[in-house]
């Protein structure tokens, strides 16, 4: 039993699409960011490196100058450069050559003028009022901030007069103008990040919706045709291969079934008509008989076999479709001659032919060998030869040959019928499919003959297509490629 409900972790297509292409995307949006952001400050941290050890050379270089002017140095040695230093977040310590502190500036001021919390400025300001003399340290504990300190020596025609400490809050290196840069390029990254995951949710909803639409329509057009409305003519405007693909053979399939329909329904009306035929014959010789309006002579009862066998040949017309209904024809392969099947048709088709009027010859090669299922083979060609002397008029011809060259084996039957239409000899072998009304009705069948031939060539994977004769008539043939012939000769 076929289950059309739904279980239960079932989700659409479209949220499938949207949430893998979703959670990709923000995946790489969020690297990037990260990935952005950790290099903006590595950036920053080494350009504020590099002013770092620029401005420690700028001091050093000041402080060696002021003891060339002095010769000597004092509490207010330099000291000019301090408002320099602070601005740069810089703590610098004066000590002669001794390593004595001549001068040195408050750390916990310049870290108090760099923190971005005034809360946390006030607090520390009323403790350093407390403790300014007790020498309390103060620890700033802006995260931002990383305190290091570099010692230099100070030198004077080659010998050494003494050494500054310079303490440095590392990222402050940079100048206000550097800060602000540096944040305002990380907002940026933030802002972009954002951007990117508002885009990339869009994206994901459009690829979803490209995606699943087009599969969504041909689920509502299958529903459609579940409910009987076969006719489905669907467009694909995805631009993707296989969903175009998908689309036609699916518009085929639909054209394909409404044909098949409206052929079983011709067909019913077909049967019932040929049947009714015959069978109303039958009725009126038989009520004929026991009434004695006609007496039963041997013409009257040839008529009343006439009719039987009209039946019989219906019946056996329609014993196909079960060959046709099999999923799978079955095929039994085994070795044989050409010749053993078609010499025995050659008689019974030249007495038939006789009997139609027509001119039956041949043209057989006998010894070619087949590897094949005998019966089968033997039937494709029974329904070829049957359609041929059916179709072609009286004074007309048939022709069975059969050949062999390097490119395989060819068995082929010629008439001078009517001919097939250029349009139709596409459908020929489709199931229950006929030519015209008129020409049907007087030589009977169901249309599934040529449908039998088309499905025993193709389960043995050969190949049957029809050509026009000269100057009329068609050619039916029987192609077995060589290297299936071959393959096949293999197992002998």
């Amino acid at each position: 039993m076929i289950s059309r409900g739904r279980t239960p972790f079932e989700i659409r297509l479209q949220t499938r699409i949207f949430i893998t292409f979703f959670i990709v995307m923000t995946f790489f949006v969020v690297y990037a960011y990260f990935r952005l952001t950790k290099e903006v400050k590595d950036q920053f941290l080494q350009y504020a490196l590099i002013s770092r050890e620029r401005s420690i050379a700028d001091i050093v270089s000041h402080l060696e100058s002021v003891y060339r002017q002095d010769r000597s140095w004092n509490l207010h040695s330099g000291q000019d450069i301090v408002r320099y230093a602070m601005r740069n977040g810089q703590v610098i310590t004066l000590m002669n050559m001794n390593r004595e502190v001549i001068w040195k500036m408050d750390k916990w001021a310049v870290g108090l003028g760099l923190t971005n919390n005034p809360r946390q400025r006030n607090r520390q300001r009323s403790m350093t009022e407390a403790v300014e003399d007790e020498n309390y340290a103060v620890t700033i504990t802006n995260n931002d901030l990383e305190y290091t300190e570099v010692e230099r020596a100070l030198l004077y025609d080659g010998r050494t007069i003494g050494y500054v400490l310079v303490g440095n809050y590392i990222h402050t290196s940079l100048n206000p103008e550097g800060l602000d840069a540096r944040q305002q390029l990380l907002l940026k990254v933030s802002g972009t990040a954002f951007l990117g995951l508002f885009m990339a949710t869009i994206t994901a909803m459009g690829l979803a919706r490209l995606f699943s639409g087009p599969l969504s329509n041909l689920t509502k057009a299958a529903k459609a045709m579940q409910s009987g409305y076969l006719v489905q003519n669907l467009q694909d405007r995805s631009g993707t291969v296989e969903i175009g693909e998908l689309t036609r053979a699916f518009n085929y399939l639909s054209y394909s079934l409404n044909e098949q329909r409206a052929l079983r329904k011709r067909l019913t009306s077909d049967i019932s008509h040929e049947l009714r035929t015959p069978l109303n014959a039958l009725l009126a010789l038989s009520e004929a008989y026991i009434d004695g309006v006609v007496p039963v002579t041997t013409e009257s009862l040839q008529t009343f076999r006439h009719e039987i066998i009209r039946l019989a040949s219906l019946v056996s017309e329609l014993s196909k479709i079960s060959d046709l209904e099999d999923d799978q024809l079955k095929i039994e392969k085994q070795e044989f001659f050409l010749g053993d099947v078609l010499d025995d048709l050659i008689l019974v088709y030249e007495s038939l032919s006789i009997k139609s009027s027509l001119q039956f010859s041949h043209d057989i090669d006998s010894h070619i060998k087949m590897y094949a299922d005998k019966d089968r083979f033997k039937q494709a060609v029974i329904n070829l030869l049957s359609n041929a002397i059916k179709y072609t008029p009286a004074g007309g011809e048939v022709i069975l040959s059969a050949y062999q060259d390097i490119n395989g084996v060819y068995i082929q039957v010629k008439d001078s019928g009517e001919g097939i239409p250029d349009d139709q000899k596409e459908h020929i072998f489709e199931r229950f499919y006929r030519l015209e009304q008129s020409r049907n009705r007087n030589t009977g069948g169901a249309g599934l003959g040529l449908t039998l031939v088309k499905r025993i060539i193709d389960a043995h994977q050969w190949r049957v297509y029809v050509e026009d004769n000269t100057p009329c008539g068609s050619i039916f043939t029987i192609e077995i490629p060589h290297s299936n012939y071959n393959s096949s000769a293999n197992h002998l």
